[in-house]
C-alpha cells in the first residue's frame, strides 16, 4: 500500500524586506499628512481667532447704539501675543461686556492699521454707532497671506481676504 503525500501548497509569505519597505511608505504618507493636519490646525486657529474679532468689534457697535454709551475697543501687542478688548467708562454688567478680559490672538504674527504696525491702538465706537478712526486693519499669519477687517464705512464693518479699496 502506498500512501500518497500531498505536497504542501506555496505559501507565499512577505520578506523582511517587503514589510520595511511598506513601513517606510506608510510612514512617509503618515509624516505628509500629518505636516498638512498641523497646517490646516493653525489655519483654522488664525480665522477663528480674526472672525472672533471681527464679532466682537460688530458686538460692540450694537451696544454703543443699544445703551446709546461711547467704547472703546484696543489691539494691543503683549509678550509678542497680540490681544483684544473692548471697555467703556460706563459700568456694564460682565455678562454684557467683561471690561477686564483680554482676547488673544495668538495665532496672528502681523497687525497692521493702514500699513502701520500695530503696538497699541485704540478705536472710538461712538453711541450712534461709527467707528473713529476710519481705515483697514490687516491680521497676517506670515507677512504674505491675511485677513482685513475694513473699517472705512463707519457703519458697515466686513472682513475681507483681499485688500479693499480705500473709500474714504
Amino acid at each position: 500500500m502506498t500512501i500518497l503525500v500531498k505536497k504542501p501548497k506555496n505559501r507565499k509569505s512577505f520578506t523582511l524586506l517587503e514589510v520595511m519597505v511598506a513601513i517606510c511608505i506608510f510612514s512617509m504618507i503618515a509624516s505628509i499628512s500629518g505636516w498638512q493636519i498641523f497646517r490646516m490646525i493653525l489655519e483654522y486657529r488664525f480665522n477663528n481667532q480674526v472672525a472672533d474679532c471681527l464679532s466682537s468689534l460688530q458686538n460692540a457697535q450694537s451696544l454703543a447704539l443699544i445703551y446709546r454709551t461711547d467704547l472703546s475697543f484696543e489691539i494691543f501687542l503683549e509678550n509678542d501675543i497680540y490681544y483684544y478688548r473692548i471697555y467703556s467708562h460706563e459700568p456694564f454688567p460682565s455678562s454684557i461686556l467683561n471690561q477686564e478680559k483680554k482676547y488673544s490672538l495668538s495665532g496672528v504674527e502681523v497687525c497692521k492699521y493702514n500699513k502701520e504696525l500695530i503696538k497699541n491702538k485704540k478705536w472710538e465706537i461712538f453711541s450712534n454707532g461709527r467707528i473713529y478712526p476710519r481705515g483697514l486693519i490687516y491680521f497676517a499669519k506670515q507677512e504674505k497671506k491675511g485677513l482685513w477687517i475694513d473699517l472705512q464705512r463707519g457703519f458697515l464693518i466686513k472682513c475681507a481676504k483681499e485688500k479693499p479699496i480705500k473709500n474714504w
